[in-house]
């Protein structure tokens, strides 16, 4: 038995990729969609988001991507889903399908509060320094984001700060997949030491 929410996929017409792209790309597209939500249904989510996630690269279509959000929300990422079902929502806006974009909106509003997200904020002294790179599980952090509870999926990241002259500062943190939020400050940077090689001090007295 075909789940809901696969059901209204169907129900919408959205249920496989567009035929954007070149022929072979779309038919490769489409069989990967079929084999995705075959997957899903019979619960093997992991392979199913994987070939959907491949059809939806090779022809990105609005169906494609709304059983994908869907996909990744059963599999546990919900802000990754949250934010696909805001792009298929702005998609489906701008091709005019206002059933789409209301399914796909209502699906988004749902997760908000399930969202697990992670603040970092920045001493004063830090966020002046000229070349401050922020990372977090290697995605740099602007620095409009600095303060701002981000949505993020569950899992372990590492937070970096790094300025030329000083000494890169480093956290592992771990965020709950569901409902979760970690707030860290990253403090004042320490400056670089500097290395004097000794024999070069000797030759110089």
């Amino acid at each position: 038995m075909r789940s809901s929410f696969i059901v209204v996929v169907l129900a919408l017409g959205v249920a496989s990729p567009g035929r954007a792209r070149a022929e072979s790309s779309a038919a490769a597209a489409e069989a990967l969609w079929e084999e995705g939500r075959d997957l899903l249904e019979r619960g093997r989510v992991a392979e199913a988001c994987s070939k959907l996630d491949e059809s939806y690269r090779l022809d990105p279509a609005t169906g494609a991507l709304i059983l994908l959000a869907h996909c990744h929300e059963r599999q546990g990422k919900l802000a990754t889903a949250w934010s696909e079902y805001n792009e298929a929502a702005a998609r489906a806006r701008r091709e005019g399908s206002r059933a789409r974009e209301e399914f796909a909106t209502e699906q988004s509003r749902a997760l908000v509060p399930r969202l697990s997200r992670v603040t970092i904020h920045v001493h004063p002294s830090t966020r002046v320094l000229p070349g401050l790179t922020v990372r977090r599980g290697g995605l740099v952090v602007g620095r409009a984001a600095f303060g701002v509870a981000i949505p993020v999926d569950g899992g372990h990241y590492e937070i970096r700060a790094e300025a030329p002259g000083h000494e890169a500062w480093v956290r592992t943190i771990q965020v709950e997949s569901e409902g979760d939020h970690v707030t860290l400050s990253i403090p004042e940077l320490t400056p670089a030491r500097i290395h004097v090689d000794a024999s070069e001090g000797a030759a110089s007295t």
